[in-house]
């Protein structure tokens, strides 16, 4: 099921929580599951059993709760050996969303894009975990609220990355720059610091991640379409971008099983 947080200030950096108690529900077969790269960090916490992870060509058995923070490169997952996880998602914005619930700079977080959750915040998060396991899900929210609130040094987000989410997919850096005056060095070390991503690249990874959820929900094969909605140069860009980030062309992606499908609305 999908729940948001209850509390104001954390509905700017958190999305939702997706908590499944019944995983054979979700999951009727053992599958692996396409789970795109992007700019939307994660933690996955491990309530009873474990789950299968594939990153960079290898994969492995995994029993703990894990922070996948940001990532470039694909990761399967195999989520099916799971009887009970929660899903934090954090709001679609690099690391801007999630660099207020920890002590680190981006550079950190970018060089660790995926670690425990002892190491991110400590032994204070299985106590967390043994709560959850024993709670009903109305508690659950409250105590990662509660939880969440606790850890969250910075009250603000960033206004770069707001502005740019208003202006959409196919905006420019020049645009960027005649908004806020900056001159093009400073609007980088603002990017770098807020979201551990160049403007270009930021832009690259939200484009891609709007279209590839596109693909996954609509199963639309136009591919000029996304040409056209995303802004991208041409079909062979578009093509190209697919493939650089997922390693499949849209036309196999598309017949490629993905968490995605399985996500709450």
């Amino acid at each position: 099921m999908k729940f948001h947080p209850g509390c104001q200030d954390l509905q700017q950096h958190i999305d939702h929580y997706w908590i499944v108690d019944q995983v054979d529900k979700v999951f009727t077969a053992a599958q692996p599951l396409y789970a795109y790269p992007g700019i939307t960090p994660e933690l996955i916490l491990v309530l009873e059993g474990h789950y299968r992870c594939r990153y960079q060509g290898r994969w492995e058995n995994v029993y703990e709760s894990r922070l996948y923070s940001f990532l470039e490169q694909d990761i399967t997952l195999d989520l099916s050996p799971l009887s009970s996880f929660i899903i934090v998602q954090f709001k679609s914005r690099a690391l801007s969303s999630i660099l207020p619930f920890l002590n680190c700079r981006a550079e950190q977080v970018m060089a660790n894009p995926i670690c425990s959750v002892e190491d991110a915040w400590g032994d204070q998060i299985i106590r967390i975990c043994d709560q959850l396991k024993v709670s009903a899900n109305s508690e659950r929210v409250a105590i990662l609220d509660e939880w969440l609130s606790r850890n969250q040094h910075s009250q603000h987000g960033s206004f770069l990355l707001e502005m740019v989410s208003e202006m959409g997919e196919d905006y420019t850096p020049a645009q960027i720059l005649d908004r806020t005056g900056y001159s093009r060095s400073t609007l980088e070390r603002h990017f770098k610091k807020d979201a551990g991503l160049t403007p270009k690249r930021y832009q690259s990874l939200q484009r891609y991640k709007a279209a590839v959820q596109e693909i996954y929900l609509t199963r639309n094969t136009d591919w000029q379409h996304y040409v056209h909605t995303y802004g991208y140069f041409d079909q062979s860009h578009f093509i190209k971008e697919v493939k650089r980030y997922t390693s499949f062309t849209p036309s196999q992606l598309i017949h490629t099983p993905g968490l995605l499908s399985f996500r709450p609305r």
